[in-house]
């Protein structure tokens, strides 16, 4: 996705998502839409990409009743993700 959205539009989308989140009620969605709003955040502050995976484990753990199974398979997916991505560089 390099170079497909600029710092201006990834702010707007961030704060979007955001929004939405502090709008919402269910901690699941509010996670995964603060997930959302930290990984576009990512394109003007690269120290927000850690977050946007912390809120993704927070989903999980929400979505399933705080199933330590689901969170270790959402931590699970994203350090094979990263690896995956070290490997396509």
């Amino acid at each position: 996705m390099k170079g497909e959205i600029g710092v201006g539009e990834a702010r707007k989308a961030a704060f979007n998502a955001n929004a939405a989140a502090r709008e919402a009620g269910d901690e699941a969605f509010i996670a995964a839409t603060r997930a959302a709003g930290r990984a576009v955040s990512t394109a003007h502050m690269f120290g927000h990409a850690i977050h946007a995976s912390t809120y993704a484990v927070k989903s999980a753990a929400y979505a399933t009743d705080f199933d330590m199974n689901a969170v270790a398979n959402e931590r699970t997916w994203q350090y094979r993700y990263l690896l995956d991505l070290g490997k396509s560089e």
